[in-house]
This record gives C-alpha cells, structure tokens and sequence, in this order.
C-alpha cells in the first residue's frame, strides 16, 4: 500500500544530549537540495556528518540538474577537507553505482548518470564506499519493494574520507530488521507493523582521539584571509538575518540565551565561510 510511506524526502540528524555542547549544524542544502551537515567537535579530527537524500533520478529534472545539485554538495564537502576534518556522507542517495571496485560486490550492474558521479568521488581515493568494506555486514541490498522481495538495489550508501577509514569497527545494513524504524497500523481491524522499504544503515566508527578538556574550551581557528571569506560570511549572514531578529526580538529569552544562540549562529557561519 503506498500509502502506508508516502514518497518524498527530507532529512534530519539527532544528536544524543551528551554531544550537544560539541555539535554544530554547519551546512544545509540551498534551491531544493536535501541535506544537513552536522560537525562532531568533541573527537580529532572533528567529524562531519553529512546526511543526504538525493532525488530519484528520473523525477530530477534531467543530467543538467543531477550534475548542479552534485557540485553543490562537492563544494560543501571541500570546504571541509580544507579545515582538513572528517567527513560520512550517509543516506538514501538514490544512485545506481554499479558492483565493480567502486560500487557494491554483489549489487546490480547498473550505473546511472548520478551514479557515475559517485563513482568519480571514489576514483580520487579521497573517499571510501563502506558498503563494499570486508566488515560490511546485510548487503549489498539496501532496499526491497514491500510485496515483491526479488525488486531489490543498492541506494544508500555510506561514504567517509579517508582519514576515518582507520577508526570505523562496524557498517550493517539491517536486512533482518531489528532496528529498522517501523510503525503500527490498524488495517482490517488488525494491527499490522509496517516497514519503510529501506534498511536502517549503521556505522560505527570508535577509538578516535579525544578534545583535552583544554582544547574544549578552546576557539576554533579561522582562516580569515581565505579568499573570498568575508564576502561568503556577509552573504550567509544576509541569509540568516531574520532568524538573527527573531532571536533579538523574542522577550522570552535572557541576555545570556540570546547570546549563546547568536555565538551559535556565527559560529555556523564561520564554517561555511573560512
């Protein structure tokens, strides 16, 4: 029943309450693009976290349309190998990258157009595919059609740079179930639990360097003559000026709430801009 899941994207991070004061939201996709980028600070190197629903390609508007919304997100993720940080791009990428050594042992032969896109990030060896990692475990098939078990691909996937490689100690594709979201439905009088068509992805990467307690305390260090900085930093702060008013103008909030959100705010900014 289509129904049960309506088709569509979005996307959203949590953080556990123990990570917040080290969590920044640093990036989010511009004209329609689906992303967030959230940054880690409390592990060295600090640790961005870039989730992703890309669109079904044949409802995207055409190559030239795949092609802008990629070089988009390539442009955030270069600004974070300057910062010299890490990086999993995760999520439902709705990309079809084949099953040779840059796509998935076991997936489909398929390659789309986005696809190919994925498979250049890979051929840099910036980046790894931790789909295709020996320690993968469930795959290669991410998703299944509800009702028809043999309509199967290989869509989400879970890419980090290469500096992560050494720190991450499990991927799983939840092919059985156990912790795929789910939810209860009445139908027939009966209740049912309903799965997404998709399988939850889980990475976990551990043993990475800690922040000192020093270093926590510590403020980030910008590169204030990048090129073009400070016009990047007017613009974004041009962007987030009504969130800036809404701030200064809600009288529920103390002096000190309203400048720890504004500290919040430009420190967002700072990282999109040097």
């Amino acid at each position: 029943n289509r129904d049960d899941f309506k088709e569509g994207g979005g996307v959203a991070t949590l953080v556990a309450d123990y990570l917040k004061p080290d969590t920044v939201k640093v990036g989010e996709g511009d004209e329609g693009d689906e992303y967030v980028i959230v940054r880690l600070g409390h592990v060295i190197p600090a640790v961005n976290i870039v989730n992703i629903y890309g669109d079904i390609e044949s409802r995207a508007g055409g190559k030239d349309k795949i092609l802008e919304k990629w070089m988009r997100l390539r442009k955030a993720v270069k600004e974070i190998k300057e910062r010299g940080e890490g990086i999993v791009l995760i999520g439902d990428m709705n990309r079809h990258i084949g099953c040779d050594q840059f796509g998935v042992t076991g997936n489909s032969y398929e390659v789309s157009y986005g696809g190919q896109l994925v498979r250049e990030l890979l051929q840099t060896e910036e980046f790894v595919l931790l789909n295709n990692m020996s320690l993968a475990e469930g795959g290669p098939w991410t998703c299944v059609r509800r009702g028809d078990r043999t309509c199967r691909s290989c869509l989400d996937l879970a890419i980090v740079s290469a500096n992560l490689v050494p720190y991450v100690t499990k991927v799983k594709i939840d092919s059985e179930r156990k912790f795929t979201p789910k939810r209860v439905i009445r139908r027939k009088r009966r209740l049912t639990t309903v799965y997404a068509d998709h399988f939850a992805l889980q990475v976990v990467l551990s043993g990475m360097p800690r922040v000192s307690c020093q270093q926590a305390g510590s403020e980030p260090t910008w590169n204030l003559k990048r090129p073009g900085g400070w016009r990047a930093y007017e613009e974004l702060t041009d962007m987030e000026a009504d969130k800036i008013t809404g701030i200064v103008d809600d009288k529920n909030l103390s002096i000190d709430e309203v400048v720890k959100k504004m500290e919040t705010i430009d420190k967002k900014i700072k990282f999109r801009a040097f």
